[in-house]
């Protein structure tokens, strides 16, 4: 058949079909980027903002036992002392000073302790304001990206029902063994990569392999049977 009669309007179809499949891939893939979202701008800064409660609890909770264990050595101290104000016993008293004195010992411990944790928590609860700004900021972000993931997706639905159309009505003005030939290439082959390829030379344009002397021939020829014997593309020579 000579090439006027099928090329172009195989050609035509081939860019229709390629545009379609590129449309669903659009289409497929916006689960897909949803949930990118999603794991690229939320759950970071949510890990970041658990975590940093979860240190403010600890240290929370290391102020209280610090404050507790220096209430603890106070009264202790003031036993001691009373106590030892009773005895007459000199090695009694001398004891009793000693445990009092390791009661200074352990108020001090405790009340250094409660500082650092004090000041640690004033860190953490400044670090969580950051993060559920952060969070809040991120979610914003998220909203925006999924209205237009969602806008997207109808603006391409649209656009592959007009294809499909379009597709349809191009298949119909080319002839049914042409067609049956082109639609087999295209079986288990990337819907987004041509079947109906350049000669690059001597060259075939989609394996870039050198074709045989009669499949350029039969390229020169302008036949629909023109295939390269390598890849099986079918082959024309551009104008």
């Amino acid at each position: 058949m000579n090439e006027s009669h099928w090329l172009l309007p195989l050609l035509e179809l081939q860019e229709a079909e390629m545009r379609l499949a590129r449309l669903r891939t659009r289409i497929a893939e916006a689960p897909k980027r949803r949930k990118d979202l999603q794991e690229r701008l939320l759950l970071p800064r949510e890990q970041i903002l658990l975590k940093t409660r979860e240190e403010l609890r600890h240290a929370e909770i290391a102020l209280n036992t610090a404050n507790m264990d220096a209430d603890q050595g106070r009264a202790a101290r003031v036993k001691y002392l009373n106590d030892s104000s009773k005895v007459k016993d000199v090695q009694a008293y001398n004891a009793l000073l000693s445990e009092a004195a390791a009661c200074d010992a352990r108020i001090s411990t405790a009340e250094t302790s409660a500082l650092e944790n004090m000041d640690k928590i004033d860190a953490l609860k400044a670090a969580e304001s950051e993060a559920k700004s952060s969070l809040k900021s991120a979610i914003a972000q998220v909203e925006t990206g999924n209205i237009e993931i969602k806008d997207a997706l109808v603006a391409a639905t649209a656009a592959l029902k007009d294809e499909e159309s379009h597709c349809a009505q191009l298949r119909s003005k080319i002839t049914p063994e042409i067609l049956e030939h082109y639609q087999a290439l295209r079986q288990g082959k990337d819907a987004q990569r041509p079947v109906v390829v350049p000669l690059e030379g001597e060259n075939c344009g989609g394996c870039h392999l050198k074709v045989t002397s009669g499949d350029l021939q039969q390229a020169r020829r302008g036949a629909v049977d023109s295939c390269c014997s390598n890849c099986g593309m079918i082959l024309y020579i551009p104008h």
